[in-house]
Formats: structure tokens, C-alpha cells, sequence
């Protein structure tokens, strides 16, 4: 954790009038100022909306002595990033182990459906708030058949008979009926994605030209319909990289391969299925990748 002195005197100068009000209660008192070491998030699961959304944040304090200072909040679309700031006195005396903190964190009212992010100082927790898509009832007993091409020729693979196919540039969508290649972030039937993530046939620009296949992971696992627990070597297939999976019984499944192709560039393929689907779906995957050409 990184600590910094702050003085009230210099606080005051550019601090909002609640802050400086607290700091004035202690005239004279010089703080240590840090990051809540946070180890877990815990949000509800909320299925009627509207509704006031606490968090409940697990952490610890370095010493006895370490209070809460402040806690600000951002939101950007359906991601909500939280920080937490600590602080203890400079000259008093502290037992110096670790101490757990459990902080209620109050995000206030949310009225649209969907799968939030909240992200506090940068340890992740996604819920979907609201009603969950309807899954769609679908047979997986489906022979890959049928040949799909990205428009600029640069991915190829077989999908099953009869799915909807879409993308761009450098991506494949396939999902079991049509309205899911697009539904974001919780499709209502299976789906695959496939996309050049780096290098010249990307499907856009991720930042991750020259990352390594960790930090094409991680970006990935982050995203809210994706969201994956650590990273494997991928262990069958003829593809090399790394993959995670995760399992929501409300959710749905959630699987992340990033793999690498002949000239080094990063394939991510991000597959969903509907709760208790995962089973009958994966053979699926693993053909379609097992086909998946880069021309």
C-alpha cells in the first residue's frame, strides 16, 4: 500500500467544504493517508427495480489505528469504479497487525436492467440487476456444418446448422438464434464470439498490440459479459494460449480463451450459455474452435 503525509493546512487549500470541515475537527493532527486494502465485494442480487444498492466491502487495515477517510464513486455506462481511501494519525502509537474492515458502501438508487460492474479500488464484482433474459430453448445435437467468414476474410470456422452468424471486420458472432449476436451483456441463447483482439486484423484497437497473452486475459476477464476467474494454459487443441470459465446459476456461463495465432496476434473467443446449458454447449465450442481458421 502506498502511503502519503497530507497536513490539514494544505488539505484546506483544495479540498471540498465537507473534507475540510472533517479535517478542522482535529485542528493540528497529521494524517498518513493510503488505500483500503480491499479483498472481497459482495453486491445483492436484485430482480425488481428500482432499488437502492449497497455494497458490502471486506478488507483490512495495517495497524489499530487506520480508519475510513473518504469514499467516492464514478459511473461510466454500467461500470461503477469505487475508491476507498484511509487514514491514521502520524504520532500515535499503533498495533502494528492486521486489522479486518467491513464497509457498507451506498451506490444509491438504479432503475435499468442489467449486468453492472462495481469495481472497488480495483477488485471486481459483476451482478445483473433486473429481470433476466428468457432463455430461449435450444438442442445442441447439431452437426457443424456449415463454413462462416468474417467480411475481411481473415477468420474462418464451422458453426452449426441452422445458428445465426454476423460480425466485422476480424470477428465472428454466432449464436443460436439471431437476437443474440447482439444482446449485451446477457445474450437469451448461446453465443460465440471470435475476434483478432491484436496485431493488424484486430477487430478494433483493445491496446493490447504487444501485451502478452496474461494481460490480453486479464483486459478480457474484466468486461462485464465476460467477467472469468484466473487464467489456465489451455491443455487440448490445437490452439496455444490460456482460458478461464465461470459458472452462474442466474446468470448463465461464462468461458474466455485467448489464443494465438501463427503470427503472434491475440484470438479472444468468448462463449455464453443460459443457465445449466453449459454442458450440452461446450462440445459445440470446442468444435467451432477446433475448425477455427486464419486465413
Amino acid at each position: 500500500m502506498t502511503l502519503t503525509v497530507r497536513k490539514p493546512a494544505a488539505l484546506l487549500l483544495a479540498a471540498t467544504i465537507a473534507l475540510a470541515a472533517c479535517q478542522q475537527a482535529e485542528p493540528g493532527t497529521e494524517y498518513l493517508y493510503g488505500s483500503f486494502d480491499v479483498r472481497q465485494v459482495e453486491a445483492p442480487l436484485i430482480t425488481s427495480l428500482p432499488a437502492e444498492i449497497d455494497l458490502t466491502v471486506t478488507g483490512d487495515f495495517p495497524d489499530s489505528c487506520t480508519e475510513i477517510d473518504q469514499v467516492t464513486q464514478t459511473r461510466a455506462d454500467n461500470t461503477i469504479n469505487i475508491t476507498i481511501t484511509t487514514r491514521r494519525p502520524v504520532a500515535q502509537s499503533c498495533a502494528q497487525a492486521a486489522v479486518e474492515h467491513v464497509e457498507l458502501v451506498r451506490l444509491g438508487t438504479f432503475d435499468t436492467d442489467g449486468a453492472y460492474a462495481f469495481i472497488v479500488n480495483g477488485v471486481q464484482t459483476t451482478v445483473f440487476l433486473g429481470s433476466l433474459p428468457t432463455p430461449v430453448p435450444v438442442s445442441y445435437d447439431i452437426d457443424l456444418t456449415t463454413s462462416v467468414e468474417s467480411p475481411d476474410g481473415t477468420l474462418r470456422m464451422l458453426v452449426p446448422d441452422g445458428w445465426a452468424a454476423g460480425g466485422g471486420p476480424g470477428e465472428i458472432r454466432v449464436a443460436a438464434f439471431e437476437s443474440a449476436l447482439t444482446e449485451e451483456p446477457i445474450p437469451s441463447s448461446a453465443r460465440l464470439i471470435v475476434l483478432f483482439a491484436s496485431g493488424p486484423s484486430r477487430a478494433q484497437d483493445f491496446g493490447l498490440d504487444g501485451a502478452t497473452v496474461a494481460e490480453g486475459y486479464a483486459q478480457f476477464a474484466l468486461r462485464t459479459d465476460v467477467r472469468v476467474g484466473p487464467s489456465r494454459p489451455l491443455q487440448t487443441g490445437k490452439w496455444t494460449g490460456v482460458g478461464g470459465h465461470a459458472d452462474d446459476p442466474t446468470v448463465g456461463s461464462r468461458d474466455l480463451r485467448i489464443l494465438v495465432a501463427q503470427d503472434g496476434s491475440m484470438i479472444a473467443a468468448i462463449a455464453f450459455a443460459p443457465p445449466g446449458e453449459w454442458d450440452a454447449f461446450q462440445p459445440l465450442v470446442e468444435g467451432m474452435l477446433e475448425s477455427l481458421e486464419t486465413p
